[in-house]
């Protein structure tokens, strides 16, 4: 590599390894804000808030180092022009396209660390992120679930236990108070021994209960009747995101399929949205890392303008930029939903 090569390598990836780190870092604070109210009542509070920004990171780097890779370009190449040294290289017959070498090489290899995270990283940690916030909501909903007084509500249910494990694992002495449904009446569970089951694949919280017996009377209390149960599952109905999360906006659950996954999804779905939603995912795997061989391209020129404006002008023209994009990329995946 060219000594001048070397230099304008140097002045790029300088502003672009800060902007990263900034941008990356205001990034991962907001995704923590959002566990904030299940990581405050986790057990290990610390060990799960560094596993959410270490499972958030890879999501998170894929949008902030394109931009930071433009603001890069921007301060640096303008700083040369503030500095004059552009003038310099080109009295000593430096052809200045020739900086596009280091910057189409800073380029591609962003492009690649960029596409390797989208499609081989990023789906694996948002399932691993998606099932964290599932066991933190459920840690949250058993520690509602107290020995010796009723829980508060849950989905139409009080619950009672003698005894239980820290983790709710293991429940004696329960009993169940059911008014789910006013209508049917009130039923009245008393069992042995409970226990609190998750289906992580399905998002759904269950009581099971052992050595059980219910009773239910009707809504007029004119009818009762009684039921004895070697073993009874309860499903605590509004522990189920992922079901919320189908309803409201299904691309959430496509950020979790792999590459392949994907396009299995949009070609052999007959739910037109869905499909079109899951085209758009796989765009997105390779619009980001191409993101970067873009912003390279429009960088230099816009740099070697922007000689009086210094690093304020180039952050400024940079947002701008990225404004826009955002908007272009918001926009269009709006249009998809309709």
């Amino acid at each position: 590599m060219k000594l001048t090569d070397r230099y304008a390598f140097r002045e790029i990836l300088a502003p672009t390894a800060v902007a990263f780190a900034i941008y990356t870092g205001f990034m991962l604070i907001r995704g923590l804000v959002q566990f904030s109210d299940l990581l405050v009542q986790s057990r290990q509070p610390f060990m799960d808030a560094a596993r959410v920004l270490a499972f958030s990171a890879p999501h998170i780097v894929v949008l902030t180092l394109p931009i930071a890779f433009l603001l890069g370009i921007l301060v640096g190449v303008g700083r040369l022009s503030q500095d004059s040294e552009l003038v310099a290289l080109r009295a000593a017959g430096v052809d200045l396209l020739s900086l596009f070498r280091p910057i189409s090489t800073l380029a591609a290899l962003l492009a690649l660390a960029t596409g390797l995270v989208m499609i081989w990283v990023v789906p694996r940690t948002n399932r691993i992120l998606y099932g964290m916030k599932l066991q933190l909501s459920t840690f949250v909903i058993a520690q509602r679930i107290q020995p010796g007084v009723f829980s508060p509500e849950l989905a139409g249910r009080r619950v009672f236990v003698e005894r239980a494990s820290p983790d709710r694992r293991t429940l004696e002495g329960l009993i169940v108070v059911d008014t789910s449904n006013p209508e049917d009446g009130e039923r009245i569970t008393i069992a042995r021994r409970g226990a609190l089951e998750l289906e992580e694949a399905e998002g759904r919280l269950w009581l099971r209960l052992e050595e059980a017996v219910t009773h239910h009377t009707t809504s007029d209390a004119r009818g009762y009747d009684r039921a004895s149960y070697r073993t009874q599952r309860v499903l605590l109905d509004d522990t189920n995101p992922r079901e919320r999360f189908a309803k409201t906006r299904p691309d959430k659950q496509l950020r979790e399929m792999t590459l392949a996954e994907l396009v299995t999804r949009a070609r052999t779905t007959r739910n037109e949205t869905l499909a079109r939603l899951s085209w758009v995912e796989v765009h997105k795997k390779f619009s980001f890392p191409t993101a970067c061989l873009v912003f390279g391209l429009v960088g230099l020129p816009l740099g070697v303008v922007n000689r009086r404006g210094g690093r304020a002008a180039g952050f400024a023209v940079s947002t701008a930029i990225v404004l826009g994009y955002y908007i272009l990329y918001a926009s269009g995946e709006a249009r998809v939903l309709k």
